[in-house]
């Protein structure tokens, strides 16, 4: 099972979108995203290749969905090591810039 690393910038999305969710819609709803999140990053732990390759923002990052999020990551299978490196909404137009 590989580790999951979450980086800063990646905790910092996901703070800021517990926050407006739970100013939006409430804190159960925020919750439930909250596992969600969780969820996502066992399901990497399994299966870290799961998620869809993304050459263009750059090399080895790959996508999961966490409707309607999108979780970017990279995965080493060297090392076994998973690194989140951001959460964003999946209308956003995501950008090579926008991926450490």
């Amino acid at each position: 099972m590989a580790e999951v690393e979450v980086t800063e910038p990646a905790i910092a999305d996901i703070a800021a979108i517990l926050e407006h969710l739970e100013a939006r819609a409430g804190r159960t709803i925020a919750d439930r995203y909250t596992q969600g999140f969780i969820d996502a990053y066992d399901r990497l732990a399994q299966f870290p290749e799961q998620g869809a390759p993304r050459p263009r923002l750059g090399m080895d990052v790959r996508l999961l969905m966490v409707p309607p999020y999108n979780l970017l990551y990279r995965y080493d299978g060297n090392l076994d090591l998973v690194r989140v490196l951001r959460v964003l909404h999946g209308r956003r137009k995501i950008s090579r810039k926008m991926v450490p």
